[in-house]
C-alpha cells in the first residue's frame, strides 16, 4: 500500500486539519466561575479508495497470491478487479478518513466533506434529512448539535459497506 502519496493528496485536499483532532478539551470552570462557551469543532473528512494490487505469480518484491474465489459483499464500496492476462488483480476499498470522530456532548459540530477519489458520493448524515450529493473536487459542509450523548452515523450511500463513519458524542463530565 502507498501511504506517502495519499497522504499527500489528503494534506493537499484539506484547507484544514485532516486528522479528527482538535485542540485539547479546556479544564472545568472552577467552582462559582462562569461556564466557558461552547467552542464548535470542525473536522474535514476526506472520501478515498485504497488499492491492494498482488499476482497469481510471484515477483523479486512480491510473493504469489491466489486469486479469491469468494465474492465482494454487495453496495459498491469494495471492488475485485477481474484477473489480467498477465495474472495480476487487485481489491478496492472506498472510505472516509477519519472514519472515527469524537466530541464531547453539546459541541456543534461541522462535518466539511471533501471528494478526493472517486467521481461522486451520496452521503447520508444521522439527523440531517436530505443526502449531501458531492462530486471530485467539491466540498460540502454540515453542521449538526451533538447535543445528546450517544453515535451520530454517516455513510456513502453508493459505497456500502466499507465507507462509513461516526461521530461518537461523550457525556459532559
Amino acid at each position: 500500500m502507498m501511504r506517502a502519496p495519499i497522504l499527500a493528496l489528503l494534506l493537499a485536499a484539506s484547507a484544514g486539519p485532516v486528522l479528527a483532532q482538535a485542540p485539547a478539551y479546556p479544564a472545568a470552570p472552577a467552582a462559582g466561575a462562569p461556564a466557558a462557551a461552547v467552542n464548535p469543532r470542525h473536522f474535514h473528512v476526506i472520501t478515498v479508495h485504497l488499492d491492494g494490487a498482488t499476482g497469481i505469480q510471484a515477483s523479486a518484491a512480491h510473493p504469489a497470491e491466489a486469486y479469491p474465489t469468494q465474492p465482494m459483499p454487495a453496495g459498491g464500496g469494495l471492488l475485485l478487479r477481474p484477473l489480467s492476462q498477465e495474472g495480476n488483480w487487485s481489491v478496492r476499498a472506498f472510505v472516509f478518513q477519519p472514519s472515527q470522530i469524537v466530541v464531547m456532548q453539546g459541541e456543534p459540530v461541522t462535518l466539511t466533506f471533501v471528494d478526493v477519489q472517486g467521481p461522486s458520493f451520496r452521503i447520508a448524515v444521522d439527523g440531517v434529512a436530505e443526502p449531501i450529493a458531492i462530486r471530485r473536487g467539491e466540498v460540502r459542509s454540515v453542521t449538526l448539535p451533538a447535543d445528546r450523548p450517544g453515535r451520530i452515523g454517516f455513510r456513502s450511500l453508493d459505497h456500502a459497506p466499507s465507507m462509513t463513519g461516526e461521530i461518537l458524542v461523550l457525556p459532559r463530565p
